[in-house]
């Protein structure tokens, strides 16, 4: 007796949290996918191969790290003058 109503408890806590949970975790990734999307052009590069096996070598979310130094280079006078003399 005692096994069936823990077997019963189980299935309903089980439910409870696929459907309670579940579709609020659900929900909440849908927006957290909705706000990373950013309205930014997408640009091509032309770099080294070099270039981009290190920044390859840092792991998952390069291109995002590639797309912060170019933001620093073009607010930093000093780096274009020295990419460009």
């Amino acid at each position: 007796m005692i096994n069936q109503i823990y077997h019963y408890f189980d299935i309903l806590s089980r439910a409870y949290n696929l459907l309670f949970w579940g579709g609020y975790c659900w929900g909440m990734a849908r927006e957290r996918r909705k706000s990373r999307r950013s309205p930014l052009p997408i640009v091509a590069l032309r770099i080294q191969p070099e270039v981009l096996a290190k920044y390859k070598a840092l792991g998952r979310g390069y291109s995002g790290i590639m797309a912060d130094v170019l933001r620093v280079a073009a607010d930093n006078p000093e780096i274009l003058k020295k990419a460009r003399p």
